[in-house]
């Protein structure tokens, strides 16, 4: 497993406030790993190294809004999303998985006005963008989700079995 950051094991570094909002966004970085990809209970290891990543997220997050005058920015595209970010680099340094290359992801295409759904594996965002603009020439509206395979979630469930083996 990787390093953690030295920064990240300074104490008393975050208020009690900061500390209550982190506290927080590791609970959303767990319902995402949880509703994604099926991780639930993580273990020990994987908690405390959750938690430093989530810190390591926080304390750039704060410094770019430090850097351009203090607003609170939420999901402005200057700045990445802390638990989003937190997630990809669990898996990152928990297991070497980047997230973006190496998850497959499934798309769905739903044609809200027939019902009809298509579904496109990663690598094929031209038919998917070509399904959509189908779709909105026939006056339809569509709804998009993205799914990962049970067989990944099988995967990640395995691999992370034998990483808490003696």
């Amino acid at each position: 497993m990787p390093e953690t950051s030295e920064s990240s094991k300074q104490e008393g570094e975050f208020s009690e406030d900061e500390k209550i909002e982190i506290a927080q966004h590791i609970d959303e970085v767990k319902k995402l790993l949880q509703h994604g990809v099926g991780v639930e209970d993580l273990s020990m290891a994987e908690g405390t190294e959750l938690r430093h990543i989530t810190e390591d997220c926080y304390r750039e997050y704060k410094e770019i809004r430090d850097s351009l005058g203090g607003k609170d920015l939420g999901r402005s595209p200057h700045i990445f999303n802390i638990e989003e970010e937190a997630m990809v680099r669990w898996f990152y340094r928990t297991f070497g998985i980047q997230y973006n290359e190496d998850i497959p992801q499934v798309f769905i295409i739903k044609d809200d006005t027939t019902g009809e759904t298509w579904k496109y594996e990663k690598l094929e965002e031209e038919a998917v963008n070509n399904k959509k603009d189908e779709i909105l020439k026939k006056g339809h509206k569509y709804t998009e989700n993205t799914t990962i395979p049970n067989d990944f979630k099988e995967y990640i469930r395995r691999l992370r079995e034998k990483s808490i083996r003696p």
